[in-house]
């Protein structure tokens, strides 16, 4: 509207998105309706730099139980009409990181003298907890679908699928499990 013949008339700010946040895992989906004459969106996690995106959804990948706030702007094409929308706010937090795990049973006479035992993932030693005697809890996510490898006084090799579940057993007299 003008209020003076001659003056510049000021532009009209865009609606402000109504925005909604899911998490899930330590991914946060933000959605919203498209604002009209929105060009683009603005997306600021707490104090970071904006990211700009031309969809009405937007995929945050952040830490494990993590509670985040998110400011969301619509952006006009034309600046000369309208001006940006007032800033959104929607927090999420982000899920309790779950490990699953795989137990690997150790026959106790093939492997009773070792003092040291490893698993072994392309070349690289892994994590593993003995949570009883010859018991061993491995991260799942580590050994689904991979080669490893047990290392003691001689190298068994076993190949996972991706729906491997339950105990592994070394045989007793020590060959491939």
């Amino acid at each position: 509207t003008q209020v003076n013949p001659g003056e510049p008339v000021a532009p009209t700010a865009l609606a402000t998105p109504v925005v909604t946040a899911v998490a899930k895992e330590n991914n946060v989906t933000l959605s919203w309706e498209a604002v009209e004459n929105a060009a683009s969106y603005s997306i600021t996690v707490g104090t970071e730099m904006p990211v700009f995106v031309e969809e009405t959804t937007y995929v945050f990948t952040g830490e494990y139980e993590t509670e985040y706030t998110f400011n969301v702007v619509a952006v006009p094409a034309d600046e000369v009409k309208y001006a940006a929308s007032e800033a959104a706010e929607v927090e999420a937090t982000t899920a309790e990181l779950v490990t699953e795990y795989i137990y690997l049973k150790l026959n106790h006479r093939t492997w009773q003298n070792f003092t040291t035992i490893q698993v072994v993932v392309d070349g690289k030693e892994i994590d593993m907890t003995e949570v009883e005697d010859n018991l061993y809890q491995v991260d799942k996510s580590v050994l689904e679908g991979n080669s490893f490898y047990f290392y003691g006084s001689r190298r068994n090799y076993y190949q996972t699928t991706s729906d491997q579940t339950g105990t592994l057993t070394v045989p007793e007299n020590g060959d491939n499990l």
